[in-house]
């Protein structure tokens, strides 16, 4: 699993990079195997009036091609990280789901017949 930082208007500093590094590692390395890509875009919304203006997009390329997305805002960019982070592990977690069920139902089709 590769992972990329965008970082549209500059509010990171290494720490907060390398932090947000490690949240999504955390969130995402037991799909590590399922994801080919996991970038991470993070704008300000208002620029210097502060504010819940940080979004935090992240969007996931899984092995079979799809492509999931989340975003979400916060204070900051490492509070924005935490729900993001656990909401797409649960789209993950969905889309390996469906994929695992659709062979199962065609197969359950052919045995009736």
């Amino acid at each position: 699993m590769q992972t990329t930082i965008v970082d549209r208007c500059h509010v990171l500093s290494t720490d907060d990079r390398e932090m947000l590094q490690r949240r999504l590692l955390f969130a995402l390395s037991r799909f590590s195997a399922e994801l080919l890509l996991v970038e991470a875009v993070v704008d300000d919304q208002n620029g210097p009036r502060g504010g819940v203006d940080k979004q935090l997009r992240l969007k996931a390329r899984l092995r079979n091609g799809e492509t999931l997305t989340v975003e979400k805002r916060g204070p900051s960019v490492i509070a924005a990280v935490s729900h993001a982070g656990s909401r797409l592990a649960r789209l993950v977690t969905r889309a390996l789901d469906r994929r695992q069920e659709r062979p199962a139902s065609f197969s359950s089709h052919s045995r009736e017949r």
